[in-house]
């Protein structure tokens, strides 16, 4: 959850505008082409805009970001989020295991439905191109935040630890709100500007206090989630390679997620219990169901915050 320098962020949010902004010319062009009274053309520089009484249709691949959508869009989205705790099939394991989800008809229906597909990218969630592949949806709007942030596959996948990536991935489904209602502009701004305040700021704060006080710290982590929080947190992570190493690595606690049912995690959990190393029992999705965003993150890192004053 480290804090990115200013010139990156705005970097980061001026690519998001472009990005925007050649999906709408786009749209713009193609339905140019097709009508030929100047009115059609004109109203193409809205495209997939909704009627007032209606709900703008969200389908998210993970509840995380299905969770920060709702924040943003309020009353006027109606939120579909696929893979999580409560996700099909429960809580979604590993992200080997995210990958080779296999979305059922009703989430695929959902998909090619949509006003507004949101996915993780980076290897996470390879379905929903696939899914959405069979029908190109001229008026459907994409964020695929790991674009957006410039992740590629094969590095962390789990990009809402980190609050400069959840403020890009905010700023751009907010965007797309207001693409989609344009008369709603000045409250999907000030939704967004709320959950900012809310949820990014008071991470990057307490993230910032932690890593004052103990960076540099030896911790063991068993997985992509605690290695991830380790980092924004500024703390030096190991991950030992079996239970028997985990005494060995040195790490003063241990950052695991609780639900990966790998038979070596579950064994180093074990272990961590016998060496007496506290543990903080992490997950990749927010919990229990129904947990915000930001409930889910502060209870997180209060749990760290606890068990390194132990350690």
């Amino acid at each position: 959850m480290s804090q990115s320098p200013e010139p990156a962020g705005l970097g980061r949010r001026a690519l998001s505008r472009r990005a925007s902004a050649r999906r709408l010319a786009a749209v713009a062009a193609s339905c140019c082409v097709l009508a030929a009274s100047a009115s059609a053309c004109a109203s193409a520089q809205q495209p997939g805009a909704t009627d007032a009484g209606t709900q703008i249709q969200v389908v998210a691949a993970e509840t995380v970001w299905g969770d920060i959508a709702k924040q943003i869009g309020g009353d006027e989205v109606q939120i579909t989020s696929i893979l999580g705790v409560d996700g099909k099939g429960g809580v979604a394991g590993t992200a080997e295991q995210a990958a080779a989800f296999q979305p059922t008809a009703a989430d695929s229906k959902a998909l090619q439905a949509a006003q507004l597909v949101i996915l993780n990218g980076a290897g996470l969630d390879p379905w929903v191109s696939q899914t959405l592949s069979s029908n190109a949806g001229i008026n459907r709007l994409e964020v695929n935040v790991a674009n957006q942030v410039g992740v590629t596959p094969g590095q962390n996948p789990y990009l809402w630890y980190d609050p400069a990536y959840v403020q890009t991935a905010a700023r751009q489904i907010e965007q797309d709100f207001v693409q989609l209602r344009p008369n709603k502009q000045a409250y999907f701004q000030q939704q967004e500007t709320e959950f900012e305040a809310n949820a990014v700021t008071a991470d990057e704060q307490t993230l910032s206090g932690l890593k004052q006080k103990y960076s540099g710290m030896v911790v063991a982590t068993c997985d992509q989630v605690g290695a991830e929080l380790a980092a924004q947190l500024g703390l030096k992570a190991v991950q030992p390679k079996s239970a028997a190493l985990l005494a060995q690595s040195g790490g003063r606690i241990l950052l695991c997620d609780a639900e990966d049912p790998g038979a070596t995690s579950q064994a180093i959990l074990k272990q961590a219990g016998v060496d007496q190393i506290p543990v903080v029992a992490l997950s990749a999705y927010p919990e229990p169901a129904g947990t915000s965003y930001q409930e889910w993150q502060a209870s997180q890192l209060q749990s760290v915050s606890q068990a390194l004053a132990q350690g």
